[in-house]
């Protein structure tokens, strides 16, 4: 993405994980959300779908997932599913698109790399999803900062200059998506699906405005 207003993708797949762990290495995902748009040569959306995979991993939450995303122990177990059949689902789904999502170059990316790993998989089917992918944690912070693309600045050079400046500005999607008016009371914040399409919205709004 060397030009920003010429770079963003149409067609894309946002998604977000909810894990066990804030530490890339050692989170386990609990829950996947993901939603696919793809638009036609004409700029006219002929397919968006959003779906969310419910994991179960064979052991009790730690408390503070369930604080933060409502998630039981119980309902995991009663409604969640091998993290292998998740995940080859999601990967399947999102297949040959763009990736987007809310701080996803840090955190969300890191853990589906180390999650495929795990479970002997190879990442090549998706490596264009994860080297293709926009980050609106870093758009939005940069925006608020005033700090555009650097000519021949690729989208993730951008990602880690801007995530890494130090700066009172918040950038978390909740408010991000308040501070510039995109409506959030109708989704669950802190779930998967309603994580994505706060994503998506946040994409859409901060792409006009740049």
């Amino acid at each position: 993405m060397d030009n920003m207003k010429l770079s963003f993708p149409t067609s894309y797949c946002v998604f977000d994980f909810e894990t066990t762990d804030l530490d890339v290495t050692k989170a386990e995902v609990v829950e996947i959300g993901a939603k696919k748009v793809i638009r036609d040569i004409y700029g006219k959306i002929t397919t968006e779908e959003t779906r969310t995979w419910l994991i179960n991993i064979n052991r009790d939450l730690p408390e503070i997932t369930t604080k933060i995303t409502g998630i039981t122990t119980e309902e995991m177990r009663k409604g969640g599913i091998p993290v292998d059949q998740a995940f080859n689902d999601f990967t399947g789904f999102c297949a040959g698109l763009p990736f987007v999502g809310h701080n996803i170059c840090r955190y969300d990316i890191p853990i589906l790399l180390n999650t495929l790993a795990r479970l002997g998989r190879t990442s090549s089917p998706i490596q264009y999803s994860c080297t293709q992918c926009v980050d609106t944690a870093a758009l939005y912070k940069g925006q608020a900062l005033k700090e555009p693309h650097r000519h021949n600045e690729t989208h993730l050079e951008y990602v880690k200059r801007i995530l890494e400046i130090r700066s009172p500005t918040k950038f978390n999607l909740l408010y991000a998506c308040t501070q510039l008016g995109i409506t959030s009371g109708d989704v669950a914040a802190h779930r998967a699906g309603g994580d994505v399409e706060l994503a998506d919205r946040l994409y859409r709004k901060i792409t006009e405005i740049i």
